[in-house]
């Protein structure tokens, strides 16, 4: 089985890896994918551990993929993937990919918004489900 993970570093998407390491098989696959869409540096990053200040871009990805591969660190088929699209819609980037990397579930975690906060800010799980024609697993933190 093929696993897109959507992977940003935040303290949901670290629950959802650490969940879909324990379904996976030997010889499943999981590609984790990071949608930037907004290069502005410095900037705050929502990290599993607190928010951090990000001086470059090149140092956000590389914390993203060593983090990635740690938490994968026994599996030999999985690869961390990165998206830099200025202004893009991060769903349908993720829905994209899903597509044309033959992606058989799409899974992300979430943040639990509610109420107001998750009118305002919307929800990219709750996107990529609307918009995906792939299975989606959500994971709660």
């Amino acid at each position: 089985m093929r696993f897109l993970i959507a992977f940003d570093g935040s303290s949901g998407a670290v629950a959802c890896a650490e969940f879909l390491k324990k379904l996976m098989r030997e010889d499943d696959v999981v590609e984790g994918l990071f949608v930037l869409n907004d290069t502005t540096v410095p900037m705050k990053f929502n990290f599993f551990d607190g928010i951090r200040t990000v001086e470059s871009i090149e140092d956000l990805l590389k914390s993203l993929d060593d983090l990635f591969n740690a938490i994968f660190e026994n599996h030999k088929n999985k690869s961390f993937k990165y998206l830099i699209q200025e202004r893009a819609n991060i769903a349908d980037e993720i829905v994209r990919y899903a597509i044309t990397s033959n992606a058989d579930i799409i899974v992300t975690g979430t943040r639990k918004l509610k109420g107001i906060q998750k009118l305002i800010l919307g929800s990219i799980s709750s996107e990529i489900l609307a918009k995906s024609p792939k299975p989606v697993m959500i994971v709660p933190p």
